[in-house]
């Protein structure tokens, strides 16, 4: 049962993306304690409709959630297909596009549209990441998703092939070298799966992995919620 819930959050983001018709570009990222908020615009440069910050949860107060507030006070609905996880009981905010120096967030389609500044994002201490960088960058450990990774010599399909990668046998650590959708890694494959004991190192390999697919969106990902 713990393997099986885990794999549902392994497998959200592709989840994610077939419910959204769109696999976004990349995520915002709110301090989890942060006091400040931004402006949310109807469009690049538009009017502003309301602000967007980290309050206390009405249902738990020791738990921090993205809010999004009008003009006038109250809370604005956040659809569940805006948000994903990126660490425990940590949603961010899937971006859909970049124009003008803003963000598109929480809405693909219809009437209504919700933007953000990238300069405030940065002066409030909150971060945009392609996904990408959030991949490359982040310091996770990731792991394959359904299905399996191949890691080659070269960050080229064509490249010697160092190993197939399936299953959580085998851990992901990105060096932060990228070339494209390819980035340099260090695979750990282990003797058992992901949160079992014992879990012992078996062996250590490196190479180039596609950590990308062809529309930007991740070919690895972690446990948010962790063991």
């Amino acid at each position: 049962m713990k393997y099986q819930s885990l794999f549902i959050v392994l497998l959200f983001p592709i989840m994610l993306a077939a419910q959204s018709d769109e696999w976004g570009i990349g995520v915002v990222e709110l301090p989890y304690d942060s006091k400040k908020s931004i402006n949310v615009y109807n469009s690049p440069n538009g009017n502003i409709e309301g602000s967007l910050g980290m309050e206390n949860s009405k249902y738990d107060a020791g738990y921090r959630v993205i809010s999004w507030r009008d003009d006038a006070g109250p809370n604005m609905h956040i659809p569940q297909e805006a948000l994903i996880a990126v660490g425990y009981e940590i949603d961010g905010l899937i971006v859909h596009k970049e124009q003008d120096g803003f963000l598109k967030i929480m809405y693909t389609e219809g009437d209504f549209l919700a933007w953000v500044s990238i300069a405030e994002l940065r002066k409030a201490g909150f971060s945009y990441k392609s996904w990408k960088m959030f991949v490359v960058y982040s310091g996770r450990t990731f792991y394959t998703m359904n299905y399996g990774m191949n890691v080659r010599t070269t960050p080229k399909a064509n490249g010697d092939l160092v190993l197939m990668v399936k299953g959580d046998e085998f851990e992901i650590e990105p060096t932060g070298k990228s070339d494209g959708l390819w980035a340099e890694v260090i695979i750990k494959e282990y003797n058992s799966e992901y949160c079992e004991e014992p879990h012992d190192l078996i062996k250590t390999y490196h190479g180039w992995m596609k950590i990308l697919d062809d529309k930007g969106f991740p070919n690895i990902w972690f446990y948010a919620k962790g063991c």
